[in-house]
């Protein structure tokens, strides 16, 4: 094990532990960039969002080579709190290329029951058209685009629009545009 992943798992026991002297101390010393495990990255990740921890769920999210993206994806979205952080964070792991059109319904699922901002939404959606996941254009319109600003709206739209779309698609966004 590195330094840094030793590191990591005492921030996680000591936390486990209620010991939060131990906890900080050790704390002061990880650098979560440096962590190669993906099980740690992992658990770091769930300690950093529950502790509202935003720069430490960062650096673990800056080191997206060492983290099983599609968990992490799965934390983001349910645990972290509203706002530009949560959306770039989103748009982080969807620039690693791991998240394919078989995940739908994990961004289908959030778009329905979350409770985030219409921006947010807006830039997450946005991420994840553009790396060809092709979500629902009913659940777009519903979720997302009639409580939208305009820029959002272009967003959102612009992706889409990069695959080719069906007769049906084009006459539901004429729909909605007029």
């Amino acid at each position: 094990l590195e330094e840094s992943d030793i590191f990591a798992t005492l921030v996680l026991v000591y936390d486990s532990l209620n010991d939060t002297a131990r906890r900080d101390f050790v704390s002061a010393m990880l650098n979560a960039k440096e962590v190669y495990s993906k099980p740690a990255n992992g658990n770091l990740l769930t300690y950093a969002l529950k502790n509202g921890k935003m720069d430490l769920a960062g650096q673990v999210i800056a080191n997206a080579d060492n983290l099983d993206v599609k968990f992490a994806m799965n934390e983001v979205l349910s645990k972290c709190p509203d706002g530009s952080s949560k959306g770039e964070s989103i748009e982080r792991l969807f620039a690693t290329g791991e998240i394919k059109q078989e995940d739908k319904p994990l961004i289908e699922n959030y778009l329905s029951t979350s409770h985030d901002a219409v921006s947010t939404k807006a830039v997450i959606l946005a991420s994840g058209l553009n790396c060809g996941i092709r979500i629902n254009l009913d659940l777009i319109i519903d979720s997302v685009l009639k409580n939208a600003a305009s820029e959002h709206v272009n967003r959102v739209l612009t992706a889409y629009c990069k695959e080719k779309l069906c007769d049906e698609d084009v006459v539901r966004i004429l729909s909605f545009a007029f």
